[in-house]
């Protein structure tokens, strides 16, 4: 990323203040009126200042109008009003001004709903630039927004409100110059810098990691006449948490609280990755990102009317015969949170558990003394029908069980032999009560039962593949008509699979893997067979650090399909280990390469139509297995995990899964082979075969199941990572809906393939019909009906992460 006017040290006057760990945030709750406020008593320079700080938005959008949203920061200058904002109706960020005559916007085209992690933010303003488009640069997680649903070009020269002698407020608005605060920001800030009299890119406060994952840095700068740096780290009394760390512009704290209990607004919850930390079950001693309800969650295990109201940094949650889940789920290791009921009493069958991922079971500890699991409920421990009680979770995966406490007592083991799977934190509000949880972000009630850890991303295990860009890349790129050698992201992935798709028109895609050989490919779109280009055309090679591609002109397949001049393409790529090898694990040999470690193999085989099997190299059960026949004529049979042995459906159709015997031989894959038998109805009895195989990996890949609610505020699924590439579809009549963070970012604007059909990008679907969020910890479906939300429908899906969310940023 360029930097622009980056310069740190010279021009301007300030102390210089340290920024690179962040060790508490601060909590901003709109029900409270809470936010900071400072008139400066000279003023700065109007034309050039860079904000930048830490966001971690909650699910609370009241009070809140169209054109303030939730104030981040906020300045006026005689009335006419200068602001950052969060909008919650469409959660765009924002950067507006009053210029005496009118309110002009600058509105982010990416919308930001992520509430489970972290957004870093930087807006910079240099109004002197002679270049219109270098006067505004805004920056979310390193990346600089450069389409905006709403536009304006700032004049050279103008001044804005910020940095005059008028009031300012972090986290509301002001209604004019008295400073009277609303639109009230909900969520939590950590590590906030202003610069006055300098325009900085994201670089002067952050930096990427080897694994490519944004982490703060110590800022090295002066900050000049009315620059501060707040870092909340000073939380003695409530009135130091305005401390200036980087000089004397401390500000006045309002309706913020540091008392111990529910109220504290000093928290633990931070961007930072702090490493080898000590969690001895006391809470609030570990520095990272905390796990909380998550307002975008509407999975509902227990059919309740919907998702409780969230508040308070999404630890505080409301309502009437509502849930609410959590951010982070567990599948192994010792766990333990504590929840108080602050309203609602007399036993109001309210509860609070966990539930299993994916699936209606739940353990949940009832308030009319019960024990509810999957469904039935049995007595169990005292009753806690009085307000103020608090109930303990600790949660035993390493031994498969959960007991409860109350009020720190245990009220002994209500389950053993749970379920393997991911467990989340949920609560049950049966009644009109308020549940405040805490996950160790502050100070436990309770201290924990020995051995057990807070919910939060620095307890949770290192993942087998931190940088999953090693093994798996979604590269975009332009065709040049002529050789083109595309290097991955990452020098360490050296593909073994590529599908390349043009973008632009209906053009077939085209499916490579190094076992066959370069100049072999196939269309997921089609029964044929394998095609050969001649000579030096079509995909050219598969490099040690990516591929090559040629725009071919002799006539062979479709020359727009890999590198025609100014085409936009979109290439799938995916490690296959080093080497291909013999593999004997089954009655028919095969050329099999495998990358266990990253759950991908490529196998190549004659096949037939008697009972066989093959073995897949990835020492773990697939998933998901892609076969096609290459010698002739066939559909492209899919086995999925969800739907089972028994059942199939191809990647060139969109078929609803059928049940034959003549696929999988009614035996699922086992952690060496894969049963096969030829497919009567197009592959004929023999034939050369080759199938992709696919075994989720925990942190980089999954392979699920989920089912719509047929709302705009669809289903959420959670994967433990964020996700970078996406290939879904119904298991009833559905095509093969294909999406990726490098072609679609969040927001209004398309990014859409389909596996089974030739069409380009957003022709087949277009983004209306297509309501879709990547998360850190998931995805969301955000629209009611087909592609993937109609009620009543099961999806599965397959998809690769772009981060664990041990270490991802909010998306």
């Amino acid at each position: 990323m360029p930097v622009f006017n980056n310069n740190i040290l010279a021009g301007a006057s300030g102390a210089t203040g340290g920024g690179g760990s962040d060790e508490r945030s601060l909590r901003f709750n709109s029900g409270d009126s809470s936010y900071l406020n400072r008139t400066p008593s000279s003023a700065g320079n109007r034309k050039t200042w860079t904000w930048s700080g830490w966001i971690k938005i909650d699910g609370n959008f009241a009070n809140r109008n169209t054109n303030y949203g939730g104030s981040i920061f906020f300045g006026t200058h005689d009335g006419q009003p200068t602001w950052i904002s969060y909008n919650a109706t469409d959660p765009y960020l924002q950067f507006s001004f009053n210029d005496g005559s009118s309110y002009r916007h600058n509105r982010s085209q990416a919308v930001f709903r992520d509430s489970s992690a972290w957004y870093h933010v930087v807006v910079a303003l240099d109004t002197t630039q002679g270049t219109a488009s270098n006067r505004l640069k805004m920056y979310v997680n390193g990346v600089q927004l450069t389409d905006f649903s709403t536009s304006y070009t700032i004049p050279q020269n103008t001044q804005v409100g910020f940095n005059n002698t008028f009031p300012h407020n972090l986290g509301a608005s002001s209604a004019s110059t008295s400073g009277t605060a609303y639109d009230h920001f909900g969520g939590l800030m950590a590590n906030i810098h202003f610069v006055d009299g300098q325009a900085l890119d994201y670089t002067a406060f952050t930096e990427f990691d080897t694994n490519g994952v944004l982490q703060p840095i110590e800022y090295a700068g002066t900050y000049g006449t009315n620059g501060f740096h707040l870092d909340f780290k000073d939380n003695s009394s409530s009135a130091n948490l305005g401390y200036d760390a980087a000089g004397s512009n401390n500000w006045t704290v309002n309706n913020f609280s540091v008392a111990a209990g529910a109220g504290n607004d000093s928290l633990r919850d931070s961007p930072s990755q702090i490493a080898d930390q000590t969690d001895s079950g006391a809470g609030g001693e570990v520095v990272g990102n905390y796990c909380t309800w998550n307002p975008l969650n509407v999975d509902k295990p227990t059919n309740a009317g919907g998702l409780s109201t969230l508040s308070n940094g999404n630890l505080e949650a409301s309502g009437n015969n509502t849930d609410a889940v959590a951010t982070i789920g567990v599948s192994s290791g010792k766990w333990y949170f504590e929840v108080t009921r602050t309203s609602g009493g007399s036993n109001d069958t309210n509860g609070v558990g966990f539930y299993l991922s994916g699936t209606s079971q739940e353990a949940i500890y009832r308030d009319n003394a019960e024990f509810q699991y999957d469904g039935s409920n049995n007595s169990y421990g005292a009753s806690w029908s009085v307000n103020g009680v608090v109930i303990g979770v600790a949660l035993d995966l390493d031994n498969t069980s959960i007991t409860f406490y109350k009020d720190g007592v245990s009220q002994g083991v209500a389950k053993s032999n749970l379920p393997a799977g991911t467990w989340v934190p949920s609560i049950l509000n049966r009644s009109t009560s308020t549940f405040v949880a805490n996950f160790g972000q502050r100070a436990f009630t309770y201290t924990a039962p020995t051995g057990f850890k807070c919910l939060c991303t620095a307890s949770l295990p290192e993942p087998t593949i931190a940088d999953p860009s090693k093994h798996f890349e979604a590269k975009t790129y332009l065709g040049n008509g002529g050789t083109q050698a595309l290097t991955m992201s990452n020098s360490e992935l050296s593909p073994g699979f590529v599908w390349i798709k043009n973008r632009s028109a209906g053009v077939s895609h085209y499916l490579q893997d190094v076992v066959r050989g370069s100049f072999a490919y196939m269309n997921s779109n089609s029964t044929g067979g394998e095609n050969t280009a001649s000579g030096a055309d079509w995909f050219s090679s598969f490099d040690s650090n990516g591929f090559t591609v040629k725009y071919g002109s002799t006539g062979y397949g479709n020359s727009a399909g890999w590198n025609e001049n100014n085409t936009s393409y979109v290439g799938w790529a995916w490690d296959a280990g080093s080497s291909t090898v013999t593999n004997t694990d089954g009655s028919i040999s095969a050329q099999v390469r495998a990358q266990p470690s990253a759950g991908f193999s490529i196998i190549k085989f004659t096949n037939t139509a008697s009972n066989s099997s093959v073995g897949h190299g990835l020492n773990a059960k697939p998933e998901l297995i892609i076969w096609k026949k290459t010698s002739g004529t066939s559909h492209w049979p899919v086995y999925h995990g969800s739907l089972g042995a028994t059942k199939h459906l191809y990647l060139d159709l969109n078929n609803t899964a059928g049940t034959s015997s003549d696929f999988w031989n009614n035996t699922e894959p086992t952690s060496s082979v894969v049963s096969t038998r030829g497919e009567p109805h197009s592959m004929g009895s023999t034939g050369d075969t080759i199938m992709y195989c696919f075994a989720p990996v925990e942190g980089y890949s999954a392979v699920g199941s989920c089912s719509p609610n047929g709302t705009n505020d669809n289903i959420f699924v959670y994967t433990g990572f964020k996700p970078k590439f996406i290939l879904a579809r119904f298991t009833s009549a559905g095509d093969w809906m294909m999406l990726d963070t490098s072609r679609r970012p969040n927001g209004p604007t398309g990014g859409t393939l389909v596996a089974n059909v030739a069409n380009g990008e957003d022709s087949y679907y277009n983004s209306s019909q297509v309501g879709f969020d990547f998360l850190s910890n998931g995805f969301k479906i955000r629209h009611n009906g087909s592609p993937l939300g109609d009620s009543g429908k099961t999806v599965i899906y397959y998809c690769v992460a772009e981060n664990p969310f041990k270490y991802s940023r909010a998306y």
